[in-house]
C-alpha cells in the first residue's frame, strides 16, 4: 500500500504548506510579504500539480477499469473535481504574479487564497475518506493491483 501511504504523505505535506502561507497572512505588512506569498503559492500549486499526476497514474487509471461501475463512477468524479480544482489554483496563481497587483488588492489575494486551499484541503479529506480505501481495499497487502486493473493486464492473462 505504498502508494496510498505517498499519497497521504503528499495530503499531509500539501497541508503544511498551505498553512505556511496562511501564516504569511497574518504578518502586518502584506506589502513586504507579497511576494513571499506568490512564491510559496506558486510552489503549493507546483507540488498539487505533481501529487495530481500521480494520483491519475497510479489510482484512477487503475480504477477506471473496475468492473464495479460504482467504482468507476466515484473516480470520473474525483476527476472531474481535481481538474476544477486545479483550474482555481492555476487561476488564483496567475492572478496574482506581480506586487503591483497584490498592493492593489491584498484583502482579495488573502480571500481567494483562503478558499482555494480550503477547497484543496477539503478534497483532500474526501479522498482519503472515499477514494483511498477503495484502493487499500483492492490492493494485495504486498501493494499490488490485481492484473485486470493494470494496463497491460488483459495481454497477461491471454498469454496463460
Amino acid at each position: 500500500m505504498a502508494i496510498v501511504s505517498s499519497l497521504h504523505e503528499q495530503h499531509s505535506d500539501l497541508k503544511r504548506h498551505a498553512e505556511g502561507i496562511l501564516a504569511l497572512f497574518g504578518r502586518k505588512n502584506i506589502a513586504q510579504d507579497g511576494t513571499a506569498i506568490r512564491l510559496q503559492f506558486s510552489a503549493f500549486a507546483r507540488k498539487l500539480r505533481v501529487h495530481l499526476a500521480l494520483e491519475e497514474r497510479y489510482v484512477c487509471e487503475r480504477l477506471l477499469r473496475h468492473p464495479e461501475r460504482a467504482i468507476v463512477d466515484k473516480v470520473v468524479l474525483h476527476q472531474s473535481e481535481m481538474r476544477t480544482l486545479h483550474r482555481r489554483i492555476t487561476e488564483c496563481a496567475n492572478r496574482w504574479t506581480s506586487a503591483v497587483e497584490i498592493l492593489g488588492e491584498p484583502a482579495q489575494l488573502i480571500e481567494e487564497t483562503r478558499k482555494v486551499l480550503a477547497l484543496t484541503s477539503t478534497r483532500f479529506e474526501k479522498e482519503d475518506r472515499e477514494l483511498y480505501p477503495i484502493v487499500e481495499r483492492l490492493m494485495s497487502p504486498s501493494g499490488t493491483w490485481p492484473v485486470d486493473l493494470i494496463e497491460d493486464g488483459a495481454r497477461i492473462k491471454n498469454a496463460g
